[in-house]
């Protein structure tokens, strides 16, 4: 209705169920304000090929208290956080490479993108650092490579930020380095120009 709105009182505590299929729900009572932490198994099957494996586990969160009679008159709030868990089974070697080096401006920023392919059967995840020179190769900024997964027979676009739009570098050509570790012997190293214009 135009104009009308509702105001609800979120209860004190909130009842944290973790959903697993064939398994009794996990109940977890949490305060505002407080943390909680819920401790989980993973069994492999024992006929698992040595590969990258990825599941998840389901949160809800709900009022934990409350009269029942009256709580099926007012509105419910629930919400459900999803974590992914990742597993190598085995020793599958890691095999990625650096398919592309690109720059992307948006609105809000300027990022150096790297194309990452994983041809192996492991998942890997990324650090390392992006480092920014200006004239005489001189170092003027050192960014922290996301640290996000690339899954298995799969790419992935890892964006760097190199520049926040508020805080732009002055105008002109900067060598890019970016320097990747995903767990190989050998670090991925990829260069790039990054023109600012005018």
């Amino acid at each position: 209705m135009k104009g009308a709105f509702e105001s609800y009182r979120l209860p004190d505590t909130f009842l944290l169920r973790a959903l697993k299929t064939g398994y009794d729900d996990v109940d977890e009572r949490v305060t505002l304000n407080a943390d909680a932490t819920v401790r989980f198994t993973v069994t492999v099957p024992a006929d698992a090929a040595p590969s990258g494996y990825r599941t998840g586990i389901l949160f809800e969160f709900q009022p934990a208290s409350g009269d029942p009679v009256a709580r099926k008159r007012e509105v419910q709030f629930r919400s459900r956080v999803a974590t992914l868990v990742y597993v190598n089974v085995g020793q599958p070697p890691a095999s990625v490479e650096l398919n592309d080096l690109l720059t992307r401006n948006t609105p809000q920023q300027t990022q150096v993108v790297a194309v990452l392919a994983n041809t192996g059967k492991r998942n890997v995840r990324t650090k390392g650092t992006m480092t920014v020179f200006g004239e005489g190769g001189k170092p003027l900024a050192q960014v922290p490579v996301p640290d996000v997964p690339v899954l298995p027979e799969s790419s992935r676009e890892v964006a760097i930020v190199a520049f926040e739009s508020a805080k732009p570098l002055p105008p002109g050509e900067y060598h890019v380095e970016v320097r990747i570790d995903v767990g190989m012997a050998a670090l991925i190293v990829g260069e790039t120009t990054l023109k600012v214009p005018r």
